[in-house]
């Protein structure tokens, strides 16, 4: 779905944009749901940049039947994570550039 997004994204070729939103793609990968592990975005978890991509695909570019309806579940998924990261997370560790680190308590590769 990332990789996809992005292709998309650079070159308009509606190929990538329907694998993107195929709907079995974020049942499989479990994309919306409340996990907190899979809202945070890693080297190897993908999902919340994919969230913001297609929501971004969403808004700017409107891109109407047939994407639409798979493209609002990232789009409130995405608006859902940003939502829950502040009561979750009491404290937060941040890097020395400043970049805030949402990891429950835990290391989180970035």
């Amino acid at each position: 779905m990332w990789s996809a997004g992005w292709m998309y994204y650079a070159m308009g070729n509606n190929t990538y944009i329907s694998f993107a939103t195929d709907p079995w793609l974020p049942k499989n990968a479990k994309a919306f749901y409340n996990i907190l592990d899979f809202s945070v975005f890693s080297w190897d978890n993908k999902l919340p940049g994919t969230g913001l991509l297609l929501s971004r695909l969403r808004m700017f570019l409107n891109l109407g039947y047939p994407y639409e309806e798979s493209l609002i579940g990232y789009h409130n998924a995405t608006s859902m994570n940003m939502c829950m990261y502040f009561p979750r997370f009491s404290a937060f560790n941040f890097t020395k550039g400043g970049l805030a680190l949402f990891n429950h308590g835990r290391g989180q590769p970035l």
